[in-house]
């Protein structure tokens, strides 16, 4: 059966998932970030258009380039 949500549910492996969000949003990238125990380190990215997932993307990407 074919997904049909339109978010995906992720965990930054590089980077605590909070200063991953507060990254993002300094980009105008917006992602929720749940601050509740047992989901602290998960982020939801709900799915854009193409040209919205090409900011995340490369934003993601620089992000991994720095420390």
């Amino acid at each position: 059966m074919p997904s049909r949500a339109n978010f995906l549910f992720a965990r930054p492996t590089r980077h605590p998932a909070a200063d991953v969000a507060a990254r993002l949003r300094t980009a105008g990238i917006l992602v929720r970030h749940f601050g509740t125990p047992g989901l602290s380190d998960w982020l939801r990215i709900s799915i854009g258009t193409e040209a919205e997932m090409t900011a995340l993307t490369a934003a993601l990407a620089a992000m991994n380039k720095t420390p």
